[in-house]
């Protein structure tokens, strides 16, 4: 299993919340109308930040997306799609600043699985 986590930098100019709507609302809402695009994602999450307790400091990103899927052919196609390049990567555009987003691509690794909590 591929785990893709991006690490997202809001564009100048959009305050933490209108980044957070904007993200959670009308981007998820395009990425997810686009008929194959989202269909090798076995799961994608959304991680937005709450306030640093004082004294500790704050990560220089806006929020973190990430995504699971099958292999590394998957990612490929995924990310090497026309629509992507047409479609997503101008909505991105609209409240990312992409030069500072990063992607990092990982194989995950359990290290401690601990059982559900009791309801």
């Amino acid at each position: 299993m591929i785990k893709v986590s991006v690490f997202l930098t809001r564009r100048p100019g959009i305050g933490r919340q209108e980044f957070i709507s904007y993200w959670t609302n009308e981007h998820v809402r395009l990425v997810c109308s686009l008929q194959g695009f989202t269909s090798a994602f076995r799961r994608y999450t959304q991680q937005h930040p709450l306030e640093s307790p004082e004294g500790l400091p704050e990560a220089p990103y806006d929020g973190i997306a990430e995504l699971w899927l099958d292999d590394m052919e998957s990612l490929g196609q995924v990310f090497g799609q026309e629509v992507y390049a047409s479609v997503v990567v101008p909505d991105e555009e609209k409240f990312l600043d992409r030069a500072k987003t990063v992607m990092l691509i990982t194989e995950e690794k359990q290290i401690i699985k601990t059982a559900d909590p009791k309801p």
